[in-house]
């Protein structure tokens, strides 16, 4: 292992105690451990903190968007893994702590969190996400956060995808203008 390559896995590894470290097993804990030995002697040493005892993992979904049944919020089980299954959000708010928890609710107003330990679960390239934001879901696993809440887990980044509005046809914007210029809004027509 290079020393740049070191240096970035025991920052990634810094709130490790080495006894965790010590659990990822083989050679992956040798050299993290190894990797954390010298990030603390560089003077880079963290306090340690609990990482979250999470059960019921479930694999990155393969399955397309398209081939997946929508599920309302309703409809999830505790502690399952629904396969075959897509869940629609609307984002209400984001929270930063132990990972990040989103705030959401399904088109029919229900209410449920999402928790997820990546801090950019939709990727770098989505941007922040806002309130209004809407995010796919694909075959969610409905078990307990680290706080002990029931929430909608995203153990994979791959499993969460930005829903983005389809804009209307040709016939839309001509009728959307059309019925602005009608009422007499005739700025609002232009922008059709």
């Amino acid at each position: 292992m290079t020393p740049r390559r070191e240096e970035e896995f025991a920052e990634n590894l810094g709130k490790l105690s080495i006894t965790e470290v010590r659990a990822l097993g083989g050679k992956q804990a040798a050299a993290a451990e190894q990797a954390a030995a010298a990030w603390a002697q560089a003077g880079n040493a963290r306090e340690a903190v609990e990482v979250p005892a999470l059960a019921g993992e479930a694999p990155p979904s393969r399955a397309t968007i398209t081939s997946l049944e929508i599920v309302p919020v309703r409809d999830l089980q505790r502690d399952t893994h629904h396969v075959g299954k897509l869940l629609y959000l609307r984002v209400d708010s984001v929270s930063a702590a132990v990972g990040t928890t989103i705030t959401a609710r399904d088109s029919a107003g229900a209410q449920v969190k999402v928790w997820t330990l990546i801090s950019q679960p939709l990727g770098k390239g989505a941007g922040p996400l806002v309130k209004g934001t809407q995010i796919a879901v694909k075959e969610p696993f409905y078990g307990k956060s680290p706080k002990g809440e029931y929430c909608v887990r995203l153990d994979h980044p791959t499993d969460a995808r930005l829903v983005v509005p389809e804009p209307p046809s040709l016939d839309g914007y001509l009728s959307g203008g059309n019925a602005a210029f009608l009422k007499g809004r005739y700025l609002e027509a232009t922008e059709w």
